[in-house]
């Protein structure tokens, strides 16, 4: 539903799934969102009318839609991050003093845990982290709940929306045979860009107190600063591209050593950025991306890896050697660029000392679903 058709009286809250993307991908769908909601709304003065998504990301855009459709509650044309981040005091509800209490989440053993408040949204979220690692790294949560009045002021508007934008600019540049990441760059109005196209060489993960958390390092076949066009290998050709990227790497040191006498290496440079790799960090979703010491993006602004072949969006556990990317850097929304926000989702909030810089302004004037279709997601 749209968000303007949402009832002043209605009683909404978040719903999605909490843990390790690498341990969720590896069980089977036991509802435990479903029963979160169930459990939520039971330890509520009244029962929950509507749903809105936790993030809108990864598997935690789609499984409100299940949750809705097993419970028969409408969801909202909207979300609490705008894009996905990796703790619960990070949404713009709970930035906004909205409570995280009363929350509830549940596992794949039957085990629901409701937690009545919460001294801060940082407290809630590491009482549930400790409780999400011991019921098995993957729960799903229900939290935040709010009355339709509160959620208009505090959530992201048009999210879903903005989703099926970007699936069906996809989809016809597939059809056109022309570059998918143009023509998802072309919705951001000239805010967003790609900043890079090459190969992974080096990924280090592991998953810790419920986060994956590592880093990985891109070799650069292309630098770009805008949306023109740069084609890829993708997965499907990453074992065909090792030899040769090897060789040409190996060159690359033969004339590192030659440049410098053969009494040490020579960095290689880019005139525009400091060197030709890329290094991202991350925290169950990419944090910052740099060219040597120079920062290129941060949170809040969202860091994109996709397939260069199939342009698909590559989760942080399917990051691995030799596979061919294009990275891209989408704007936030502007909920989450104020000086309350940064507080709390901006670089420092993940230890870095690096300073904001915004990639541009959001897009206006996109329509949503239900202006285009009446609530119907076909394409006619």
């Amino acid at each position: 539903m749209s968000l303007a058709d949402l009832p002043d009286s209605a009683y909404v809250c978040d719903v999605g799934g909490m843990g390790s993307p690498k341990v969720s991908a590896e069980k089977l769908d036991s509802h435990k969102c479903a029963v979160a909601v169930r459990g939520l709304s039971a330890a509520l003065p009244q029962p929950i009318t509507a749903l809105v998504c936790a993030e809108v990301g990864g598997n935690n855009a789609l499984e409100p839609l299940a949750v809705g459709m097993q419970q028969g509650l409408p969801l909202v044309d909207a979300d609490i991050m705008g894009r996905v981040f990796s703790e619960l005091q990070m949404s713009t509800a709970a930035i906004a003093g909205v409570p995280l209490t009363p929350a509830a989440v549940a596992d794949d053993k039957g085990n629901v845990l409701v937690m009545a408040a919460a001294a801060s949204p940082a407290w809630a979220e590491k009482v549930l982290r400790a409780a999400c690692t011991e019921m098995g790294c993957s729960v799903g949560l229900a939290s935040s709940p709010m009355p339709g009045s509160t959620a208009r002021q505090v959530v992201v508007p048009g999210s879903l929306s903005l989703a099926w934008h970007i699936g069906m600019a996809v989809l016809r540049a597939r059809a056109a045979k022309s570059d998918p990441v143009a023509a998802v760059l072309g919705l951001y109005q000239g805010s967003g860009r790609r900043l890079l196209t090459g190969k992974v060489v080096r990924v280090q993960r592991d998953t810790r107190e419920g986060f994956v958390r590592g880093s990985l390092r891109i070799a650069a076949r292309q630098l770009a600063s805008s949306s023109g066009s740069t084609s890829g290998v993708g997965r499907v050709h990453c074992q065909q591209q090792q030899q040769q990227q090897q060789q040409q790497q190996q060159q690359q040191q033969q004339q590192q050593v030659a440049a410098t006498g053969g009494g040490g290496q020579a960095s290689s440079t880019c005139s525009s950025s400091g060197s030709t790799d890329m290094n991202i960090e991350f925290q169950n979703e990419n944090l910052v991306a740099k060219h040597g010491s120079r920062v290129v993006g941060c949170v809040p602004d969202l860091i994109c890896c996709l397939d260069s072949s199939s342009e698909e969006a590559i989760a942080t556990r399917e990051k691995c050697y030799g596979l061919w990317v294009s990275v891209l850097l989408p704007p936030a929304h502007p909920l989450l660029h104020s000086s309350a926000a940064l507080k709390v989702v901006g670089p420092a909030a993940f230890g870095y000392a690096v300073e904001c810089q915004p990639v541009g302004p959001f897009p206006a004037g996109l329509r949503t679903v239900h202006e285009l279709y009446g609530g119907s997601c076909h394409e006619s």
